[in-house]
């Protein structure tokens, strides 16, 4: 039974980890990021997003690359984390 609410409780921690936060630019503009360990993102819309995962003291400052229509940008953090900024209303 022990082991079924750990896995339970990890599976949610592990859900919840990709939900990202949203950062509020003064262009009126909402972002939401998310990848795998996120403990907090933020995006404005340029060309770096700022990201501090689980298992690190602070979050560090990474290039993104945006898509042709600008709703989405994607970066990888030092060590290789896969993260994803997207615009929403």
């Amino acid at each position: 039974m022990f082991f079924r609410k750990t896995a339970l409780l990890s599976s949610a921690v592990a859900a919840f980890a990709l939900v990202g936060c949203a950062s509020n630019p003064s262009d009126g503009k909402k972002w939401a990021c998310g990848a795998p360990g996120l403990i907090s993102a933020y995006y404005s819309g340029g060309n770096t997003a700022s990201v501090h995962l689980q298992g690190f003291q602070t979050g560090g400052t990474y290039a993104v690359t945006k898509n042709a229509a600008g709703t989405e940008a994607t970066g990888k953090t030092a060590n290789g984390t896969t993260f994803v900024c997207k615009q929403s209303s």
